[in-house]
């Protein structure tokens, strides 16, 4: 009936407004996030999460809370509720690692959000935040990558989870992005850049080039692939190309004969980017 169920709405609601006094409902709340009733288990939520915040003493129950509610189907008004108590100093980070993988992406966001609340320990909700680079939702995708450049920032140790995903990874479009995400620098990101010179569109192969380029001195192994990047028919490409030789700097000396040939370019951007680039390269290997 319609006014049972809004009586244990209300129910629920009060319990919430009492705080840490309303302790022995948690079981009753906790068997509620498990009804039918969507307002009833977003009510229920809210209740457990003003009762916890209050009382950090109610962990055992806070934890059978979040075993109970939690999974794929949850809706987005309770996960996001559940997210809220798993806030708390206290919070577990299991439920957080799990959200990032719902199908809800208002759920994905929060947890990616919630995540680096814990410190180093986030590095457990790495794998699926990885994944979440390819998020079809622009919002999760673009919060994914500052989480991981975050994480960095905050010497999270996730260079290894990285390359070994880099190492792996047979996709060239999903490695792309998690280098543009993650500022690497090693041998498996130059690898798969050099890749990206061989095998991709023009504009992935400019973008790698650009990439590499801010890579300075540690792209030196792509000289050869960037070389090759100086003959394509894509006027971006090969300025691209050229800056990343210039960034490389005197060790790029190899490529100083096809930068001499650029240099009769029929575009010039690239004339000019090519006589910097002979510029620095043969100055700073006289100095050399």
């Amino acid at each position: 009936p319609m006014a049972s169920a809004q009586v244990r709405r209300n129910a629920a609601e009060a319990l919430g407004d009492i705080g840490a006094l309303a302790r022995p409902a948690m079981p009753q709340l906790v068997e509620a996030l498990c009804s039918p009733d969507k307002l009833l288990r977003e009510e229920a939520a809210y209740a457990l999460h003003a009762i916890l915040s209050s009382d950090k003493g109610a962990s055992p129950i806070r934890d059978s809370a979040i075993r109970a509610a939690r999974g794929p189907a949850l809706d987005p008004d309770t996960a996001k509720a559940l997210l809220r108590v798993e806030s708390d100093g206290s919070g577990r980070l299991s439920w957080i690692v799990e959200a990032l993988t719902s199908p809800h992406a208002e759920v994905r966001l929060l947890a990616v959000n919630r995540l680096l609340e814990h410190g180093a320990a986030a590095r457990l909700g790495l794998r699926p935040l990885i994944h979440l680079l390819d998020d079809p939702v622009p919002n999760v995708a673009a919060a994914a990558t500052a989480s991981l450049l975050r994480m960095r920032r905050m010497k999270v140790e996730v260079d290894d989870e990285l390359n070994a995903v880099l190492a792996r990874s047979k996709e060239n479009s999903a490695a792309l992005r998690l280098i543009q995400s993650s500022d690497l620098a090693s041998p498996q990101a130059i690898g798969v850049m050099r890749r990206i010179l061989k095998e991709e569109t023009s504009t992935e192969k400019t973008q790698a080039a650009w990439l590499l380029g801010k890579r300075g001195a540690k792209a030196l192994p792509a000289v050869p692939e960037l070389i090759l990047a100086l003959r394509e028919p894509d006027t971006q490409l090969r300025y691209a190309a050229v800056c990343a030789l210039e960034e490389i700097g005197p060790d790029a000396s190899s490529a100083l004969t096809a930068l001499e040939t650029a240099l009769m370019d029929n575009s010039d951007m690239v004339r000019n980017a090519t006589r910097r680039a002979l510029a620095r390269i043969r100055q700073q290997s006289q100095v050399k």
